[in-house]
């Protein structure tokens, strides 16, 4: 199964690029876009590094959007398993 949410933003794939988990933590917290946020929070997962468990955590219990709230919920069965 893909967990690939497509499209993904040229800035999230540069950050990706570059394994900049500061850069999409960064974004995570930004409160102007959801689907920005949703993608970071996805992308933190694709890292699979155990530092973005905080960021992720944050997200999931205190973001208001739902979609970003299971993006990071989805993130972090990812990286450390159910």
């Amino acid at each position: 199964m893909d967990s690939t949410p497509p499209p993904i933003p040229l800035k999230i794939r540069r950050l990706l690029a570059e394994r900049d988990l500061a850069g999409l933590a960064a974004i995570l917290r930004q409160p102007d876009n959801p689907e920005l946020r949703a993608k970071a929070a996805w992308g933190l997962g694709e890292l699979h590094d155990v530092k973005a468990t905080e960021s992720l955590v944050r997200a999931l219990l205190e973001d208001p959007d739902p979609a970003v709230q299971t993006a990071a919920r989805q993130a972090l069965k990812d990286l450390l398993g159910s």
